[in-house]
């Protein structure tokens, strides 16, 4: 099936479900994005599009837009499709009712993975966000301190350089606690690029934890117990 979609009153192409799905995933569309199929009388938003929730999306990638039920209309025009011509129905009204009613509650279950993926994407991407600042405030540290990361994160907090919700993951949905478990105590800049930094709390839904290691670098890896820092 072939989807078109739209964004701001302009038309981005024509694409397959797999490629919006995969675009979601990489950030190349939004949720919002509005979509039109053969079929389908009206545009949506990509989020309430029934034939995405086929396809499962992958979760490694991280979304950024909020969900708005609320897509604007296109101003570019639709493409030219001949309808066929339909006979006029001799269904009863009633029975007519009871398969919208059936068909739209269908549509709903198919609409809640993809919107639940979507939050997921969400989560984890500012579980990503808030692992970078910390690394980056690390290096900064570092700078200042001939190449010797700070001896613990609280450190990073008392000189300004990151606020204390920036220590806190998303993933892990409790405020209160630190998200993240540092090992940078006694690392220098000049030591091997792998050496892991600080790892997530919290694992996502495919049991992995962010790990942000001394080249910067961010990855998701499947640690199953999250070692206590040396």
């Amino acid at each position: 099936m072939q989807i078109h979609v739209g964004r701001d009153n302009q038309k981005l192409g024509v694409f397959s479900a797999k490629q919006i799905l995969d675009g979601l995933a990489a950030g190349q569309f939004r949720p919002t994005d509005i979509a039109w199929h053969e079929g389908l009388g009206e545009w949506q938003p990509l989020h309430s599009l029934a034939v995405l929730a086929v396809e499962p999306a992958p979760v490694t990638a991280l979304a950024s837009a909020p969900v708005d039920a609320a897509a604007p209309g296109p101003k570019f025009a639709l493409p030219v499709i001949e309808q066929p011509k339909q006979k006029a129905s001799r269904q009863k009204p009633w029975l007519i009712r009871l398969a919208v009613v059936a068909v739209a509650a269908v549509i709903g279950a198919l609409v809640v993975p993809v919107t639940k993926t979507v939050e997921d994407f969400s989560i984890q991407r500012r579980s990503a966000d808030h692992a970078r600042q910390i690394l980056a405030a690390c290096k900064l540290y570092a700078g200042g301190h001939d190449g010797s990361y700070p001896p613990d994160l609280a450190e990073l907090v008392k000189t300004d350089m990151i606020t204390d919700d920036v220590l806190r993951c998303p993933v892990l949905k409790d405020d209160t606690q630190p998200g993240y478990r540092y090992f940078g105590a006694g690392l220098k800049t000049s030591d091997p690029p792998d050496k892991v930094v600080l790892i997530g709390i919290a694992a996502d839904g495919s049991g992995r934890r962010i790990v942000g290691k001394n080249d910067g670098s961010l990855t998701r890896v499947a640690v199953p117990v999250v070692p206590v820092p040396r």
